[in-house]
C-alpha cells in the first residue's frame, strides 16, 4: 500500500473502508454497466458478448502465460495456487480468494467479499447480467489455462445465481 493511501485510510474505522470499496465496486460496475449497453446497441446482445467474452480471455489467458513462464512453467497444483494468489494480491479492489478442498490435483476456492463482480450482480439489469455471468467472470478461468493449459478449471459458484460467493475449482489433468 502506498503512503498516501496508507495516510488516508489510517484513521478509518473497518465499516469506513468497507463502505469505501463498496463504493469503489459499484463505480466500476457502473461503468461496465454502461459500456456494455452502449456495446450492445451497436453490435447486439451476442456480438457484444463475444466480444466481451474473447477479449477478457484473451488479457488474463496472457497474464497467466507470463506467471507461469516468470515461476519457470510449473506443472504443479501448489505452484499454480501460489502464483494465483501473488497475481490476485496485486490487485487492489478484488479481494484474496480462500482455497479449500486441496488435493495433490486440484484446489477449490472462492471469495465472499465486495468486489467488481458482485457489485455488477447487484447493479446489472437481466440483459447484461447474462452477458457478465458468461463473458465478465471468463477470467480467473482464462488464467488459470495460461499458467498450464493441462488446468480444467469451473465456476461453482456465482453471484450471478445470487449465491453468497463465487467458487471455482481448478484440477490438473
Amino acid at each position: 500500500m502506498d503512503e498516501l493511501t496508507q495516510k488516508h485510510l489510517e484513521n478509518r474505522s473497518a465499516e469506513e473502508i468497507f463502505d469505501m470499496i463498496v463504493r469503489q465496486s459499484e463505480g466500476k460496475a457502473r461503468d461496465l454497466i454502461m459500456f456494455t449497453k452502449l456495446l450492445i446497441s451497436q453490435a447486439g446482445k451476442e456480438k457484444a458478448k463475444e466480444l466481451i467474452y474473447q477479449a477478457r480471455y484473451d488479457m488474463f489467458y496472457k497474464m497467466g502465460r507470463e506467471a507461469a513462464e516468470k515461476s519457470g512453467n510449473p506443472h504443479d497444483i501448489d505452484s499454480f495456487a501460489e502464483a494465483f494468489l501473488e497475481w490476485m494480491g496485486t490487485i487492489k479492489w478484488v479481494p484474496t480468494p480462500t482455497f479449500q478442498e486441496k488435493t495433490s490435483t486440484s484446489v477449490g476456492g472462492y471469495v465472499t467479499n465486495e468486489c467488481p463482480g458482485k457489485a455488477l450482480a447487484r447493479l446489472a439489469d437481466d440483459e447484461t447480467r447474462e452477458i457478465f455471468k458468461e463473458a465478465y467472470c471468463i477470467h480467473d478461468i482464462a488464467w488459470a489455462k495460461g499458467f498450464n493449459p493441462r488446468i480444467e478449471a469451473r465456476n461453482t459458484s456465482s453471484y450471478f445465481d445470487k449465491e453468497d460467493r463465487c467458487g471455482w475449482v481448478w484440477e490438473i489433468k
